[in-house]
């Protein structure tokens, strides 16, 4: 399956920036070749495809979706839940946790997660009023799937250790809110062409 084969020869693990250069398919903060390979595969497969396609299933009339991408490192599976739900982690921030909060409170009253643009940028942005993307949250449609990918800037690095691996995080105070509308599809390197690949598999892997 060449569009999972790892095409940087790399020897140190970061973050990608999920739009250029290295993908997930080839590095990440904690791996990098065929294990940060088959790590992607199995992400995409079990939960990345399925959220997109559980998405695109609230496209009809009357009906709307709204899909984030949680980019913070080390994101690992979960670890966005922390910052909606309380007891944010060190490498989330207040702000950023105060913009997910908001994102969920207004999500539940109104169908729709999209805060101010003071919420989604913080206090401590260059420009705390400037238009954010997630002020007005995309609605996924099939012909036009976009996400808001949040991520955040400054703060310090340090080396941190999760069960599943040991890599980069940074740590406040100086952390600030990064919100950008990205194209689902094109993320990480083509994810749309292998959600795609995997759905066309699924008649077959039926019992």
């Amino acid at each position: 399956m060449d569009m999972y084969r790892p095409r940087y020869n790399l020897t140190t693990a970061f973050e990608t920036d999920g739009i250029s250069g290295a993908t997930a398919n080839d590095v990440s903060g904690i791996a990098v070749g065929y294990e940060q390979t088959a790590s992607n595969f199995i992400g995409e497969l079990l939960i990345v495809c399925p959220s997109y396609w559980l998405s695109g299933a609230f496209t009809a009339p009357g009906t709307a979706a709204y899909h984030y991408q949680y980019s913070v490192p080390l994101a690992g599976h979960t670890e966005d839940t922390y910052a909606y739900l309380g007891r944010y982690k060190a490498n989330q921030g207040p702000e950023l946790a105060a913009a997910f909060a908001g994102m969920l409170a207004n999500f539940v009253r109104s169908g729709d997660p999209s805060v101010t643009d003071a919420l989604a940028n913080g206090p401590s942005a260059e420009d705390p009023s400037a238009k954010n993307p997630a002020s007005r949250w995309p609605v996924w449609r099939e012909e036009r799937p976009v996400q808001i990918n949040m991520n955040t800037t400054g703060g310090t690095p340090i080396r941190f250790t999760h069960s599943w691996g040991t890599g980069t995080e940074f740590v406040g105070p100086g952390l600030r809110n990064l919100f950008t509308e990205v194209d689902a599809m094109a993320w990480e390197g083509g994810r749309g062409d292998r959600c795609e690949f995997l759905r066309q598999l699924a008649p077959l892997l039926r019992p």
